[in-house]
């Protein structure tokens, strides 16, 4: 299985499954974390993780420059939202393992290397856009 054929498999399940088993996690892992979504709507941030990860996947397989112009945008909004750099190295290891628990058997270490370097480009991406759009309100 490559990350093409993991996305797939991932939109096949219910993204509340996905985002509920992520959050579980990242929340677990990043205690610090949890005041962020104060207020948040867990049901529709769901889908939002949902979509990140399909950005995520297209921005690996694709290299559009949009896909890419909005990581930069998203870091932007985390960084007016206060959103600690060091964060992101927690939120990418809870999403390989939610990864990893969500795909089962089609986790291989192969995959857990391509989603780890695709998580880590994205989150420069994301950090980019604390230093390059800091000013997108």
């Amino acid at each position: 299985m490559d990350i093409q054929e993991s996305i797939r498999q991932l939109m096949h399940e219910e993204e509340e499954v996905i985002g509920h088993r992520f959050y579980e996690i990242f929340f677990q892992r990043c205690p610090q974390a949890k005041p962020f979504f104060d207020g948040v709507d867990m049901h529709g941030q769901a889908h939002v993780l949902t979509m990140a990860l399909l950005i995520i996947e297209q921005m690996h397989t694709n290299l559009y420059g949009a896909t890419r112009m909005y990581l930069r945008y998203t870091g932007a909004k985390h960084f007016r939202m206060g959103i600690p750099e060091e964060m992101y190295a927690q939120w990418r290891d809870a999403m390989l393992e939610t990864l990893k628990n969500s795909l089962g058997d089609g986790w291989s270490d192969e995959l857990a290397d391509e989603w780890r370097t695709t998580l880590d480009c994205a989150i420069e991406l994301l950090l980019d856009g604390y230093e390059t759009h800091s000013g997108v309100s």
